[in-house]
């Protein structure tokens, strides 16, 4: 776990220390680390609504990608996991299905999505593309 994620999941709300998102990996070591989709700290992330794996909650989005997102969150569900997503970004509501990759005890969890529309899609892609200046 990054220090800005360290940082978000401890003032769980995302209210963490303010600056710019930058893309995990960057300066963390001297071997870049090879990922599918690039990934991007948000030190002030947006709360997530969750729920699945019988239990439900709330968490903050401490870095995101178009292939996932860590989430903060005190009581994670179990790696495995299937779950319902509600977030909102600045051009709307995303909704989505995600599965579960990994758990960080008492900090958070790693998910991939699964299943999520066209327009959500296009709404994260949008965040994306400012927050990493894509074409």
């Amino acid at each position: 776990m990054t220090l800005a994620q360290q940082a978000v999941c401890e003032a769980l709300g995302g209210r963490g220390v303010a600056r710019y998102p930058r893309l995990v990996g960057e300066s963390e070591s001297s071997t870049p680390i090879k990922r599918r989709y690039a990934r991007v700290d948000l030190p002030r992330g947006p709360m997530v609504a969750w729920q699945g794996g019988g239990k439900s909650g709330v968490g903050t989005i401490a870095t995101v990608a178009l292939g996932g997102l860590f989430i903060c969150t005190q009581d994670p569900p179990d790696s495995g996991s299937t779950l319902k997503l509600l977030f909102d970004l600045p051009s709307g509501e995303v909704r989505a299905r995600v599965g579960v990759r990994y758990v960080v005890p008492n900090q958070g969890i790693g998910v991939q999505f699964v299943m999520m529309n066209y327009e959500d899609r296009a709404r994260l892609y949008q965040l994306l593309s400012r927050l990493l200046r894509y074409d």
